[in-house]
């Protein structure tokens, strides 16, 4: 059994409910800044009441993210709100850094964001990404008045995770055999189409291989005395996937496990730390993108930057753009929750062999295929989209709110030692749907919840009831 120890507060520490200025007393400082962002904008482009948007929402952005992460370095229990909302803004205002710098945007990655010419549906999309933004804050200020309780000590116990690393190996060992040796794959398109449209036995592994892996390492890490052994089979998987493209599934569980960890004061990393592996990230798919085009090495070292690979990220606002088009131009009315129930209607409808079911690319509830069917192209879609095309701007407040209560639910369970499988399928579908569709991170949550539940079946030592090991060795990687 894990026995718990109330930590004791340190000398010299401010108690945990003062005010927020005072127990973060650089907040004045990072507001200071993105005023100064705002009025040096809008002194040079005073005519263009776009650039000045872009500035407060650049600066709106910069303020949300610092203040979430100095709430998490005072209470580990944030961290995986703030690797959300890290994540999220990556993918939903990456452009808006090469556009404040006076990079020519639409001619960035060979032309592909052209669509960033029609300033009125940006800018459109800019706010509701901000507004979604904003209700991840709203959760953060709310949790801050409902004080967390104290943090235990946790003794490690006699719990080994070699089974189910084991396990991770050899999920990760034949997604290899199969994305390498059988199929031959080298770029996302190719990765796309086979698991979405081919048929046959390698195709439906892929589409279950990808939860695994992610439900595998998860619970692999949290239970592991030494994280050294998850995390260098999930580097062998992150070295093949990130080059074809697989960046966000890549990305993803790492960006989950990480804060859990640090949730358990497990893992400890400092923000230059963070700044230097989000900047190498960012390298790393500059590096990648320009190299599978035309596989010149000299041009694709000469050419990477970490602003062109965060603008890449960033191309995942282009289904929010489309859901502005949609709505503005009458295409599409406000679909008040269909497409959230429609995934549940169809898993439903399934035990019913005699009821008709509508097939799945022809159902218009589905946002991934409404986006494929009216842009020919493959673009996943968003958490921000979704909930835009729902219930509109407040629509968006709103499931900002929700994701960042759950998130912050979840880091205060984490924090305490304990991660049920339920709430850890729900974080991993959100963290899915940040830029996929909810059926998407439906049918996500759904693999990772079975993945873990054979897990504890297997090893019933492994079940969530009891809390996940957190040993008394806090260092990183040992």
């Amino acid at each position: 059994m894990i026995t718990q120890v109330q930590d004791e507060p340190r000398p010299g520490s401010k108690p945990p409910n003062s005010p927020l200025v005072s127990r973060h007393p650089a907040f004045m400082g990072a507001l200071l800044i993105s005023i100064a962002v705002v009025i040096f904008t809008i002194s040079i482009n005073w005519a263009n009441l776009g650039d000045i948007f872009f500035a407060i929402c650049a600066s709106s952005v910069i303020l949300i993210l610092y203040l979430l992460w100095s709430i998490s370095r005072r209470d580990r229990s944030f961290s995986v709100l703030s690797s959300f909302a890290t994540l999220f803004c990556a993918f939903h205002f990456g452009i808006l850094a090469a556009d404040m710098a006076g990079i020519p945007v639409h001619t960035m990655l060979n032309g592909v964001l052209w669509w960033y010419l029609q300033e009125e549906l940006v800018l459109g999309s800019y706010a509701a990404a901000l507004m979604f933004l904003l209700g991840l804050a709203m959760a953060s200020g709310l949790a801050l008045w409902r004080a967390a309780p104290p943090r235990p000590s946790l003794q490690a116990s006699n719990l080994r995770a070699a089974p189910v690393t084991i396990l991770l190996g050899l999920a990760v060992t034949l997604w290899l055999i199969i994305v390498v040796g059988f199929l031959g794959i080298t770029n996302y398109t190719q990765y796309n189409a086979l698991a979405r449209d081919g048929a046959g036995l390698h195709q439906a592994a892929l589409m279950v291989l990808y939860p695994a892996i992610s439900a595998l390492f998860f619970w692999s890490s949290l239970t592991s005395r030494r994280l050294i052994w998850p995390f260098m089979i999930y580097a062998v998987f992150g070295l093949i996937a990130f080059p074809v493209g697989l960046r966000g599934e890549v990305l993803f569980p790492l960006a989950m496990v990480v804060p859990t960890l640090a949730a358990q004061n497990r893992l400890k990393l400092s923000m230059p730390t963070v700044v230097f592996g989000a900047y190498a990230v960012l390298l790393i798919s500059s590096f990648g993108r320009i190299f599978r085009a035309d596989s010149n090495l000299s041009e694709a070292l000469s050419g990477a930057s970490g602003l062109t690979g965060l603008a890449e990220l960033g191309g995942s606002l282009r289904p929010v753009v489309e859901v502005q088009r949609w709505l503005t131009g009458g295409l599409d009315d406000l679909r008040w929750g269909e497409t959230y129930y429609a995934p549940f209607e169809r898993t439903l409808l399934k035990f019913f062999p005699f009821t008709d079911r509508t097939s799945a690319l022809q159902d218009d509830r589905l946002m991934n295929v409404v986006l494929v069917s009216r842009t020919s192209g493959n673009y996943g879609f968003s958490i921000a989209a979704e909930s835009l095309i729902n219930f509109g701007m407040l629509g968006c407040v709103a499931a900002g709110l929700t994701a960042g209560g759950v998130l912050i639910a979840f880091g205060r369970r984490a924090r305490l030692g304990t991660a049920p499988i339920i709430w850890s399928a729900v974080v991993f579908g959100l963290f899915i749907h940040i830029r996929q569709a909810f059926v998407t991170a439906y049918g996500s949550a759904m693999m990772f919840l079975v993945v873990s539940l054979v897990i504890f079946l297997l090893f019933p030592k492994y079940r969530p009831s009891s809390s996940i090991t957190t040993p008394r060795n806090r260092h990183a990687l040992p």
